[in-house]
């Protein structure tokens, strides 16, 4: 039995053929009309299934080969929409940025007039990488009226926020230290109950510095944010400017009578991109204050 299997097995074309030859005489016959045989029905009886195999054949081929073509065809279509859908997504995110930059120029105009100083709009054009949130580059310098330390500051949350003050000069452009740099300090008070202390430039955490000088008795309450603002006791910086609100109260390493706090600064130095710097001349003793909240 295995022997007949593997022979049909082995030659099972022939046998195809052999049984569609064997069908179509069997049809021919088996018909109820009279038959006439004749060399060409025959041939025509003999040749139908392999006409009817190679026109199935080539069928199955041609629709294949349009299908292909459709594919292709639609292939193409969506790598196009892909393409316009690409450009649409730039387009967006431009539009953004573009409203971003706007916006932030609209709240740099209203805090500039807002102000009795005269102010010089800023653009941050870089940073120092090895001192990311302590060093930033400004697009304006000497021509524009600015010098060495003249404040710097910013719009956060619709409030003017202090961001540094200018250390280096040149013709267009100027180096900020930020209140993140190690080397920088400024006269600060809380806002509360009108402690003076003293704001250390700390690198060791983002946006947030030292407030040294805190009196052992003062304590933050629950559910109150304690703010801290500039104090105006130096020739420097005017009066009013905040700073950050306290976080923290720790111990101080340094002074026995005194506490330490950590303050988180009001401007987000990271995202920094535009400035303004306050042209104060603090060889004249008439410089304003600006008004702190009570």
């Amino acid at each position: 039995m295995s022997k007949f299997k593997n022979f049909i097995h082995k030659r099972r074309r022939g046998v195809i053929y052999l049984i569609l030859i064997t069908v179509s005489f069997v049809l021919i016959f088996s018909s109820g009309n009279k038959v006439v045989l004749s060399g060409k029905n025959i041939f025509y009886s003999i040749i139908y299934p392999f006409q009817f195999i190679a026109n199935s054949t080539g069928n199955f081929i041609q629709n294949t080969l349009n299908s292909i073509s459709q594919l292709n065809k639609i292939k193409k279509e969506l790598d196009k929409t892909r393409s316009e859908l690409d450009s649409y997504k730039k387009v967006i995110v431009d539009f953004n940025e573009l409203n971003s930059q706007i916006q932030s120029l609209k709240n740099l105009l209203k805090l500039k007039e807002s102000m009795d100083y005269q102010i010089v709009a800023c653009e941050v054009i870089g940073r120092d990488y090895r001192k990311m949130n302590e060093v930033v580059f400004i697009n304006k310098g000497s021509s524009s009226g600015i010098k060495e330390n003249m404040p710097v500051i910013s719009y956060a949350g619709g409030k003017r926020a202090l961001v540094g003050k200018i250390a280096e000069c040149s013709l267009f452009s100027s180096k900020v230290v930020t209140l993140n740099n190690p080397n920088y300090s400024v006269g600060a008070l809380i806002v509360s109950d009108r402690t003076q202390c003293l704001i250390k430039g700390d690198n060791t955490k983002n946006d947030l510095v030292k407030l040294l000088y805190i009196p052992k008795d003062f304590t933050l309450k629950e559910n109150k944010t304690e703010y801290v603002y500039t104090s105006g006791d130096s020739m420097i910086y005017p009066r009013g400017l905040e700073i950050g609100k306290i976080e923290k109260i720790i111990p101080s390493e340094r002074y026995e009578n005194f506490n330490e706090a950590e303050v988180r600064i009001s401007t987000e130095l990271t995202k920094l991109e535009y400035v303004l710097v306050l042209k104060t001349n603090y060889k004249e003793d008439d410089f304003q204050s600006l008004e702190i909240p009570e």
